[in-house]
């Protein structure tokens, strides 16, 4: 299973974070404020997005290298992306009379993409299957992608709490941006980290 874990986990948080991201966005109170406040839903979707597709890029390369042999791990990527992308559209349609549509939109689109990219992993992996004997070994790839994972869905959530406080009328949006960025960059940057860790240990293996 072992590098295609890795991928499915990031993807399940990543669209989950992206979920919970767009669940919280609301139409500014004052319209001239709308595009500051899609900015920063835009700077925390780009963030998580950026996790889930990187991930997508270590399942390519582990399927290209024959170290994700197996249908249970193709099932297993596929089902994890599939279900944190079910899951981030019902957290979006939960709050669908609340939240600004345009926006939110988009945000649907990438959640959907993720579940779309762990799908076609998956079915990469089945078509590819060379039924190679020299795997990597899992657990290094699963603790990677539940660290990768949860940065994700921790991206989310801190662009979610930004959000709610531009949301009220008046609020500093200059400062929230500001804040939003230096909360996420250290969750990006271990998610990443944990990415490029997995990657090397596929290519050292």
């Amino acid at each position: 299973m072992g590098p295609l874990v890795m991928t499915g986990l990031v993807l399940f948080g990543a669209a989950i974070g992206l979920g919970v991201l767009a669940s919280q966005t609301r139409p500014a109170a004052d319209p001239a404020d709308a595009p500051r406040i899609r900015a920063i839903l835009m700077v925390a979707a780009a963030f998580t997005q950026s996790l889930g597709v990187l991930a997508v890029a270590a399942g390519f390369l582990a399927v290209e290298l024959g170290g994700a042999a197996g249908q249970t791990s193709a099932v297993l990527v596929a089902g994890l992306a599939v279900a944190g992308a079910l899951v981030g559209i019902v957290l979006i349609a939960g709050h669908a009379g609340r939240v600004d549509p345009p926006a939110v939109l988009i945000v649907a689109m990438f959640v959907i993409g993720l579940g779309t990219l762990g799908a076609t992993t998956g079915i990469l992996a089945i078509a590819l299957d060379e039924g190679g004997s020299s795997l990597p070994p899992d657990w290094p790839f699963v603790g990677l992608g539940l660290v990768s994972g949860s940065c994700a869905l921790a991206l989310g959530w801190v662009g979610s709490r930004a959000l709610v406080a531009a949301s009220v009328h008046g609020a500093d949006l200059s400062a929230i941006h500001a804040s939003e960025i230096r909360r996420s960059l250290p969750l990006l940057l271990v998610g990443l980290g944990a990415l490029g860790l997995g990657m090397l240990i596929l290519f050292l293996g």
